[in-house]
């Protein structure tokens, strides 16, 4: 079994909520930290360190499009 690399994705803008950490976000929105990291340049690289109250953060939410089964 094969998962396309080809992925739809919806964005989302949050703002965050006092005692909001990347891994929750992460988890809330089914994505993983390094992706709102990558798309967030201005957060915090610590995982678990609150996120600013200051600025909306873009959470890109990635779903596979298809399924491929192998040969």
């Amino acid at each position: 079994l094969w998962i396309s690399p080809n992925v739809s994705q919806s964005t989302t803008l949050y703002q965050a909520q006092t005692g909001d950490t990347l891994t929750g976000l992460a988890e809330r929105f089914n994505t993983t930290p390094e992706l709102i990291l990558n798309t967030n340049p201005f957060l915090p690289a610590d995982v678990s360190a609150p996120l600013p109250l200051d600025r909306p953060i873009k959470i890109l939410n990635r779903y596979p499009e298809d399924i491929i089964q192998a040969f």
